[in-house]
């Protein structure tokens, strides 16, 4: 009865969960529809003066799975950039406009990528659940969770005005002990993770906002906030943006190394039930030390990989590397990676220190505390 009260219990935040976050997207869906093409109706260049390019003009045939009426629509394109080529059968996302006409018209938004997506994260679920079912359930009602407070919660009050990086903070609050205990069950283990990761992530936010403002990081000129500034209505503090999207992006790496290095902690006490908290402290650390310097190198890694491009552009361009490493969108790439890396690193001796004070009774002889 247990067991089915808590199934009952996992299923119904779930549904609720998803149910929230699509709502907050329907809510936005009004102009937009999904189609399937039907017909290639034609294709032409067209020779464009005074600019040695070509103008690519494809028309198509699309039905609207909504509405089920067929539409035409026109995709024009540059032949020196990349063209976009359809196929019947093609899903698209259209987007529905009126012309100063006050026809109705269409235009491609992007391919419709929903169920390819759907079909990867099955396939993601699937394995995951063989491998391990009780924790995989949780850890994705948590992450079902997390979406629902950073759509439903999070995006709505920075929009609203509201101070990005105090929502941000709130919202990592509520994510935390949730997330937490949805994937690793509710234990001594997991609480001691969720405080050393509240006090980690606090310290993230802190030398974000100090070294963020000291290299006077705007996001002004980011294309990212241009694209903000012109579309949302409201006034959002870009300053403020940045600095919740490290508090948030850093959230997720901290939920792996404070439950590790707690899990390394009570197994070495439970091993050596007569060592003195000094030791367990230490031997946990020399395990921590290893997971620190290979977190080291996946951070960097990920976030030069994710910069590529970016990087690519500035080598094609022979920049002196001061000059490089002094643009805002380089220097706040390398202040986020360095800022998220800190508060990472600091979560292990956090994490191994409470974790040793609550397995071990004698940690404030053994510690001379």
């Amino acid at each position: 009865m247990k067991n089915v009260l808590k199934t009952t219990i996992l299923f119904l935040l779930v549904f609720f969960s998803f149910t929230a976050i699509s709502y907050s997207f329907e809510r936005n869906e009004a102009n937009y529809h999904r189609g399937i093409v039907e017909e290639i109706i034609s294709t032409k260049e067209i020779e464009i003066d005074g600019l040695d390019d070509t103008q690519v003009e494809t028309n198509l045939s699309v039905r609207l799975l909504e509405k089920g009426e067929v539409v035409e629509v026109e995709v024009i394109s540059l032949k020196n950039q990349r063209v976009q080529e359809y196929s019947e059968g093609d899903r698209l996302i259209l987007s529905e406009f009126v012309t100063p006409d006050g026809e109705t018209s269409y235009a491609v938004v992007s391919y419709d990528r929903q169920n390819v997506l759907l079909i990867l994260f099955l396939v993601f679920l699937v394995l995951a659940l063989i491998i391990s079912s009780k924790r995989t359930i949780g850890a994705v009602l948590g992450l079902a969770f997390s979406f629902l407070m950073i759509f439903t919660f999070l995006i709505p009050q920075i929009l609203s005005g509201a101070s990005p990086v105090f929502i941000s903070i709130v919202t990592a609050i509520i994510i935390i002990p949730v997330n937490f205990y949805l994937s690793h069950g509710f234990d001594k283990k997991t609480t001691i993770a969720i405080f050393s990761t509240v006090i980690a992530l606090v310290i993230t936010g802190i030398l974000a906002l100090i070294f963020m403002g000291a290299a006077n990081i705007t996001g002004q000129g980011l294309e990212e906030t241009m694209l903000i500034t012109t579309m949302v209505n409201s006034a959002i503090n870009i300053e403020g943006l940045l600095l919740a999207g490290v508090i948030i992006g850093t959230l997720g790496v901290l939920d792996d190394i404070t439950i590790s290095q707690v899990a390394i902690v009570k197994q070495i006490s439970e091993v050596g039930e007569k060592l003195q908290a000094g030791e367990i402290f230490a031997r946990a650390m020399s395990i921590g030390k290893d997971h620190m310097a290979s977190m080291i190198n996946t951070l960097v890694l990920v976030y030069t990989g994710a910069s590529m491009p970016l990087l690519i552009i500035f080598v094609n361009a022979q920049l002196p590397l001061n000059y490089v490493l002094s643009l805002e969108v380089v220097s706040m790439e390398i202040v986020r990676t360095l800022v998220g890396t800190i508060g990472l690193v600091s979560a292990i001796p956090i994490t191994t220190f409470i974790a040793t004070i609550m397995y071990q009774k004698k940690t404030t002889q053994s510690l001379g505390l």
